[in-house]
């Protein structure tokens, strides 16, 4: 009898309530669980986690999380070479191509390279470069005295004052962010300081030994950090007192008495 009456109550109400508001009582519509896309509009209309598909129509990678994985890089339009000069501003890689004058950069974000203005000397044996500021330091090596800066956003190349003698094989670039710092190279023990607000040289204290092929300035702290080169020897330089230290050798020499790299 109870369920008689509900019945009842349920096709009187169908019959009183106006037509117009059975619209609400539509059901929603109906998606499938899964949706084949097939076009680079498709990838980037949606939301990725950890992938990207820009690099190529119709494909998915991973992005990488500053680790390393199998990827095949663009190469540049020139072959690295021995002593080619390398250095990065942080967010692009550039590259002076030894023997050449040709200066590139490679753009990460592209996976390419990018041909710029072309260095105004020809690079050999020591060339080294350095980035500061806005700029990018470089030496030639190759028994020249040249020095250069490139600026970065005008892509532009000036001549500064030339070093106080030749820079040879294994000489090196490095700076503390207000000076920059040559060695020359060559089995010398020549080691010296570049002002750029002045655009002079200064002759500092000279290494504990000479320095070769292999041999690299950084700066830490206060001081600069200089590998020898071709054997294990390590040194510290002090800034401040413009004094130089031995340190604890390297765990190998950089290249063995057969003139083959080693790994350290």
């Amino acid at each position: 009898m109870r369920i008689r009456k509900l019945l009842n109550l349920l096709l009187l109400s169908l019959i009183i309530l106006p037509w117009q508001y059975l619209i609400y009582f539509r059901p929603g519509p109906v998606e499938a669980l899964t949706h084949s896309i097939t076009s680079k509009v498709d990838f980037n209309g949606g939301n990725s986690i950890n992938t990207e598909s820009i690099s190529k129509e119709g494909e998915v990678k991973l992005k990488t999380n500053v680790t390393w994985n199998a990827r095949v890089f663009k190469t540049p339009k020139m072959g690295l070479s021995n002593q080619t000069g390398i250095v990065s501003d942080g967010n692009y890689i550039y590259a002076l191509f030894n023997s050449d004058r040709y200066f590139s950069r490679y753009l990460p974000d592209e996976d390419r390279w990018q041909e710029l203005a072309k260095a105004p000397h020809t690079s050999y044996g020591g060339t080294d470069l350095v980035f500061s500021g806005n700029y990018i330091y470089a030496i030639y090596g190759g028994y020249q005295k040249e020095f250069s800066r490139y600026t970065i956003n005008t892509n532009t190349w000036e001549d500064l004052a030339s070093a106080p003698d030749l820079f040879l094989d294994g000489s090196a670039l490095g700076t503390d962010g207000t000076y920059v710092y040559a060695s020359r190279g060559g089995w010398t023990t020549d080691f010296w300081r570049y002002d750029p607000s002045s655009d002079a040289w200064t002759i500092m204290a000279n290494s504990p030994a000479g320095l070769q092929q292999g041999s690299d300035i950084l700066y830490s702290d206060g001081a600069l950090y200089v590998p020898r080169g071709y054997y294990n020897n390590f040194y510290k330089y002090d800034i401040a007192s413009n004094t130089w230290s031995s340190l604890a050798n390297i765990p190998a020499d950089f290249i063995n008495t057969n003139n083959e790299k080693r790994k350290i």
